[in-house]
């Protein structure tokens, strides 16, 4: 489920992780997978880990292959 507030759309309702958040993170040099581990996205309901590969794609420019759940 995506929910848009103020342009920032939130990505993970479970875990409450909104796309500003995984870019910033992104911005810091960590990986799609590391910020899943750090932050439990996908561990509950796992809706939200297509729209997040989908963020990644968008702002690195490059494909993510695969993405697990859990």
């Amino acid at each position: 489920m995506i929910l848009i507030y103020n342009s920032i759309m939130i990505v993970c309702v479970c875990k409450n992780i909104n796309s500003k958040k995984i870019l910033e993170e992104l911005g810091a040099g960590l990986t799609l997978e590391e910020i899943k581990m750090q932050f439990g996205m996908g561990s509950q309901c796992g809706n939200c880990l297509e729209t997040a590969k989908k963020l990644v794609e968008k702002t690195k420019g490059e494909p993510i292959k695969n993405i697990a759940f859990g």
